[in-house]
C-alpha cells in the first residue's frame, strides 16, 4: 500500500496503515494472521461532489466518481436528451466530445453501439456500448478505444440515473472505472477531481438545454 509519505509495508507497519484508513474512513484494517500482519478488506466507496475536494488531489478512493443535481425538468425530457448521442457534444462539460460517428442510432437503447469523435490534445475516437437502459430512469454506456485497441484500452462506464423529486428530477452522473484497463492510472493525481468538475458542468448544461426546450 502506498501512502502520501511513500510505500508502507502492511506486514511491518500495520499501525500506520490502520491510522491512515481510520482518518479516511476506509474499511481497511491490518490484522495478525499467523505468519505476520496482513491487510483485511480494501478501500471502497465513491468520491462525490459533497466530499472534500482535497481528498481527490492525492488520487481516488474506490472506482466511482459521482455528482448529482436537481434539474427543474421532468425525467422524460432529460432522458431524451441523454439518449440522443448526437447531443452529447452539447451536454459534455469536458470539451472533449466532438461529434457522433456516422451510422450511430438516432436514439440509444439497450445494447446499442455508437462511435464518438473525441479530442484531448490529439484527435481520437471511442466505441461505446449501452449496457444499462431503463426508460426515463437509467442509462449507461461503456467506452472503449475503437478497433483492436478496444481489447486493451478503455472500459470506463458513464452512467446517468434519474429520479423524480419535488421541483424536478435528481440526476446523478457517475464515472465508473471498475472495468477500465487503465484503472490504476486513472485513479492517480488530480484526474478524479477534474472529472468531477467536468461532470458538474455537464449537469449544468443539461439543465440549461432542458430549460430552453421547455
Amino acid at each position: 500500500m502506498t501512502l502520501k509519505g511513500g510505500p508502507i509495508d502492511t506486514r511491518r507497519s500495520p499501525t500506520a496503515v490502520n491510522k491512515f484508513a481510520a482518518e479516511r474512513g476506509l474499511p481497511y484494517r491490518a490484522t495478525f494472521r499467523g505468519t505476520g500482519w496482513r491487510p483485511t478488506g480494501r478501500p471502497t466507496g465513491r468520491l462525490t461532489a459533497h466530499q472534500d475536494p482535497s481528498r481527490a488531489e492525492d488520487g481516488m478512493e474506490g472506482n466511482i466518481v459521482s455528482v448529482e443535481r436537481v434539474i427543474p425538468a421532468p425525467p422524460g425530457a432529460i432522458f431524451d436528451l441523454i439518449a440522443d448521442a448526437a447531443r452529447h457534444p452539447d451536454i459534455d462539460g469536458s470539451g472533449t466530445v466532438k461529434q457522433v460517428k456516422e451510422g450511430s442510432p438516432q436514439r440509444l437503447s439497450e445494447g446499442a453501439t455508437f462511435g464518438m469523435s473525441m479530442h484531448m490534445g490529439i484527435s481520437y475516437s471511442m466505441a461505446n456500448t449501452v449496457i444499462e437502459f431503463e426508460e426515463n430512469r437509467r442509462i449507461a454506456w461503456q467506452a472503449r478505444a475503437g478497433g483492436f485497441a478496444g481489447k486493451v484500452v478503455g472500459g470506463r462506464i458513464w452512467r446517468y440515473e434519474l429520479e423524480a423529486v419535488e421541483g424536478g428530477t435528481r440526476v446523478t452522473e457517475s464515472w465508473d472505472i471498475s472495468q477500465d484497463h487503465q484503472r490504476p492510472f486513472l485513479k492517480m493525481g488530480g484526474l478524479p477531481e477534474k472529472t468531477r468538475a467536468n461532470m458538474d458542468k455537464t449537469l449544468a448544461r443539461i439543465e440549461e438545454l432542458t430549460a430552453q426546450a421547455a
